[in-house]
This record gives C-alpha cells, structure tokens and sequence, in this order.
C-alpha cells in the first residue's frame, strides 16, 4: 500500500476514534442529566421555547422522552427541555413560568398559514368561536381571528426547531436511519442528479431519479431501496439495494448491496457501513462518516468512501448542512486520491465542490 494512501487512513482511524469518543460522552452526559425520570409517573416539562405541558411518561431513550396527557401522546427532544419535575412539584425558578399566560390545551405541533400568505408554528392554547390563541415556537402569543385562516395542519414529521430533517443520509450515503413513514424528499445534487425518496412507512423507504444531462443522448437511472428502523437506544441499523444504469443500455446495469449503522445521538452520530458491488469490478468498499450540529441550523458533516482495493483510490468530503423546517442545503469540498496517493484531479485546486438542495415534505 502506498505511503500517502497510509496517511489517508490514518487521518480517518482519527475521525473515527474522535467521534465515537464524543459520541459516548455526549450520550453519558444526556443519559445522567435525566437518570431520576421513572416511567409512569406524571411530570410537568418546560421547553427552552417557553411551553410547557404536563403527562405520564411512557418512554425515556437518549435523544427524547415520550409524555401521555389527556389529548395525545407525543414525544419531546431532550435538548429542548429546560426543567423537568414531578407534577407535584414547581420548576426552580418561578419567572420562567409565570409569563405563560394561558392554559396549554392542544399540545399537538401545529402550522397555520393565513390568508395573506404568511404562516405560524406552534400551539393552539386556546379557542372560541371568533378564532384561536396560538403560542409560536419563539414563545409568542397571537389571536388570530377565523376569517384570517386559510388552513391549519398538524406536522406529521414531528419537526422542531433545531432538528436536521435529513437524517436518513449524509452528503450521498446512506445512514442506519430510515425517513418517517408518510414523509419524504426532493433533493438535486451536482444540478443535474435529482432524486425523489419516499418513506412507504417507519422501516422501509423508496428513492429513485435520472440525470438531466444537456445535450447528453444517454442519461443514467438509479433507484434506492432500504429497509430498516431497527433501533437500540443509541444505535440505529438498516440495509438495502442501490441500482444504476445508462437508458440506452444493454448491460446489466451496477448492484450495491449495502447496510449501514449510525451510533450517537441527533446533535453527533458516527456513520459505519458497507457495500458490495456487482456488475462491476466487484470490490467491497466500505463509509465511514460522522455529523456533529453547530447550531439550531448549522451541521458539520464528513463522508467518507474507503475501496477494500487501495489501487482504486479513496474519496473524502467534509462540509455544511443548513437546514430549516422544510429546505436544507449542503456544500461540501470533495477530495479524490489516487492510485499515487496525490490528488486525482490533478495539479491546482485538489478538491471538488459538492453542492444539493433538498425540499422536505409530509404526505
């Protein structure tokens, strides 16, 4: 093997023994700071955003906790808690609660779009027959009369602010988590590799797009299948079939068998899988990537592809997802080694921009 390619795989035995050594102490530090909640017992929770509900707990895992009320069951991200107490208990500071001027009566993630055009997410707190008070995740709190609505819809995806709805993959590959069922995406890459996923329901989930190549006769086809869902508290696993081809082609077209485990939580996660190709020169390679969120929008993401035949060359990525309720973006710098050890793209500017939009969307 040679000596730059050796470098190259130390430089990722790093990244991984850095984020998987982040990955456990995010996760330890999680799990103590919410050790004393017992399943069963009713409490009253606070959200950084100022709302608030109180419900027995049914689950506690280590990215959220799920709370069961008069209304629904529904589950809350821990890093969106402030203070959690039993429900005999008060929160520690009393100025954090008192401005919550109404009773919390629909606990449900709202969106309401007005007929001008604009919209709101959050709570319905209140209503009557002249309209409704809404309580928006920023905290503020609206009358909104009824002939000013033009529709009012849950969010099926669970969507909260400070959550990456492209979970299920990094750049390209894909991760051990799999899209909600009912949810999907429309993502281009590259401008000219769109791609449709739909999540048929919580374990299995569909993607498929063709190149739009100007000028070009032929354009390539690809579909995805992955099953999964399998979920074992900091450990997510899933597996499934990539297939490609050129329109014009008489051939067999390119098979991936692949699987794929992401350990960690939603704010750092470490991705390992794997795949084996056939229909083509039939060695495995194997992925390794990792995400770490910067902030309420902003996610640090490495994608990483390692051929089991060093010849082959290695593929390396690191970037920004930005990202919203619905729309995301990543740019990312892509770097190619080859069979030298040097870059594959020759001399000057050794990496390779990468850039994708995605709209995310609940059926």
């Amino acid at each position: 093997m040679k000596t730059h390619i050796r470098k190259s795989l130390k430089v990722l035995l790093i990244i991984i023994i850095s984020f998987s050594g982040l990955v456990m102490i995010s996760a330890q530090s999680a799990d103590r700071e919410f050790d004393f909640l017992e399943t069963g017992i009713s409490y009253k929770v606070l959200l950084k955003n100022g709302w608030d509900t109180e419900g027995k707990l049914l689950k506690n895992d280590s990215e959220a906790i799920q709370i069961i009320n008069s209304l629904k069951t529904f589950t809350i991200k821990k890093n969106d808690i402030k203070q959690i107490v039993k429900s005999d208990e008060e929160f520690k500071d009393e100025d954090l609660y008192k401005d919550i001027a109404v009773e919390v009566k629909d606990t449900g993630l709202k969106t309401i779009e007005l007929k001008d055009g604009s919209e709101f997410i959050g709570h319905i707190t209140d209503s009557d027959t002249s309209g409704i008070r809404f309580k928006t995740l920023s905290g503020s709190v609206v009358s909104i009369k009824e002939g000013q609505i033009e529709s009012i819809r849950s969010e099926r995806s669970g969507y909260i602010n400070g959550t990456d709805p492209n979970v299920s993959r990094l750049f390209l590959a894909p991760t051990g988590k799999n899209l909600k069922g009912g949810t999907g995406y429309f993502s281009i890459a590259e401008i000219f590799f769109p791609m449709l996923a739909f999540g048929i329901n919580d374990y299995i989930t569909l993607a498929g797009g063709m190149t739009i190549l100007p000028g070009a006769e032929d354009q390539l086809y690809y579909f995805n299948g992955k099953a999964g869902g399998l979920h074992f508290k900091n450990l997510d696993l899933s597996g499934g079939v990539f297939y490609t081809n050129i329109t014009s082609s008489d051939e067999s077209g390119l098979t991936i068998v692949y699987g794929t485990g992401t350990i960690g939580t939603e704010s750092l996660s470490l991705t390992l899988g794997g795949g084996i190709p056939f229909g083509g020169d039939n060695n495995p390679l194997l992925i390794i990537g990792g995400e770490a969120q910067l902030s309420n929008s902003i996610k640090f993401i490495t994608e990483n592809w390692i051929p089991t035949e060093p010849e082959s060359g290695l593929i390396l990525s690191f970037g920004l997802r930005f990202f919203g309720r619905r729309l995301a973006g990543d740019f990312g710098l892509m770097y190619l080694v080859d069979d030298q050890g040097g870059s594959a793209t020759g001399g000057g500017w050794p990496f390779i921009p990468w850039i994708g939009f995605n709209y995310n969307f609940d059926l």
